[in-house]
Formats: C-alpha cells, sequence, structure tokens
C-alpha cells in the first residue's frame, strides 16, 4: 500500500542560520543534523556537499528542534483555507522569532552585568581616574 505524502502546512524555508536562530541552537547542530538526514525535508544545493542548505520548517518540528504550536484542527483546516494554513503558520515563524529576539535580550543583559561584574572586580582598568 503506498503512502501519500501531505504537503506541509508552511513551506517556508530557513537557512542554517535563520533555522538555529528560530531553534535556538548553534548553526553546527542544524547542520548535522541536515547532513545526518535528521531534519525531513532539508536539502542541499548542488551535489558537491558545498552548497547552500534549505531547511523546512515542517522538517525542523518534525524532528524536535521546533515545537510545534499547530494543531490537528489547524491541518484539517489547511485543507479547506490553504491560505488561511499559510498566515497560521506565519504566524508561527513570527511567535518563534520573538521568543529568539526576547531570549537574546536576556543573555545580553546577562553578559553585560558579568562584564561589569569582572571589571570592577579587576579594579577596572579602563578607567583613566587615579585612586
Amino acid at each position: 500500500m503506498l503512502l501519500q505524502h501531505r504537503r506541509p502546512i508552511n513551506t517556508q524555508e530557513y537557512s542554517v542560520t535563520q533555522a538555529a536562530d528560530i531553534c535556538g541552537c548553534h548553526p553546527d547542530t542544524i547542520r548535522r543534523w541536515a547532513k545526518a538526514g535528521k531534519i525531513p525535508g532539508a536539502h542541499q544545493d548542488g551535489e558537491d556537499g558545498f552548497g547552500d542548505w534549505h531547511i523546512p520548517t515542517e522538517g525542523l518540528v518534525e524532528c524536535g528542534l521546533l515545537a510545534s504550536v499547530a494543531t490537528a484542527s489547524t491541518e484539517e483546516r489547511s485543507l479547506d483555507d490553504p491560505a488561511e494554513a499559510e498566515r497560521e503558520a506565519h504566524e508561527l515563524t513570527v511567535r518563534h522569532l520573538e521568543e529568539t529576539v526576547e531570549r537574546l535580550e536576556a543573555q545580553i543583559k546577562f553578559y553585560q552585568s558579568t562584564i561589569s561584574q569582572l571589571l570592577n572586580a579587576a579594579g577596572n582598568p579602563n578607567d583613566k581616574r587615579s585612586h
């Protein structure tokens, strides 16, 4: 019995860097998983192994690198209204990007605080004032 492949809700594809940002992991993780065939639908330009990778949103969800917010009811609606499904998929992507920005902003604040503490502990060598 042949199984029919359903068209994914979101056909959006990302570069390795974009996929890593969305998933909150390192680009090397995306690259390794794609090369190992762990991300369904990921494909590389050219046949020499040096082309750019194209990483589909659905592949990231399937392999577990990206949490899926879409539900079965969304998939059912997508059969009736592809434009609505595409809009929902884009909203999902935007939400993930907003979460990534929030996470990165928190990391920046942490690193700024750490740098400040280290400079204070070291006597702040950049402080040219005399003691």
